[in-house]
């Protein structure tokens, strides 16, 4: 973008050979420099999205592993419970009385 002088905006013009901090004019060679920068940038994003996709995914693989084996755990104890219930009401089918 080439700088506007200040003034009202009928009188704005640009201004011409201004240069900037580091003393180029125009900083067009900058803006090339961050472009393709930029460029650079985002095709080396999307060639770490997969990976972090499959990262990503193993992570929740894990989890669901992990839940899997819980999940078989409580399953076991349940039917533990469940056996232990059932002898108790064979061995004392009347409950005990609520005080």
């Amino acid at each position: 973008a080439v700088p506007l002088a200040r003034g009202p905006h009928f009188l704005r013009r640009p201004v011409v050979g201004r240069t900037t901090a580091a003393g180029h004019g125009g900083g067009g060679q900058g803006q090339a420099r961050r472009r393709r920068t930029g460029t650079i940038s985002k095709r080396q994003e999307r060639q770490q999205q997969p990976d972090l996709y499959e990262a990503s995914e193993a992570r929740e693989e894990a989890v669901i592993r992990r839940q899997d084996g819980l999940i078989e755990a409580l399953e076991g104890q349940l039917d533990m419970l469940r056996g232990r219930f059932a002898k108790l009401v064979r061995w004392n089918p009347q409950p005990p009385p609520v005080a």
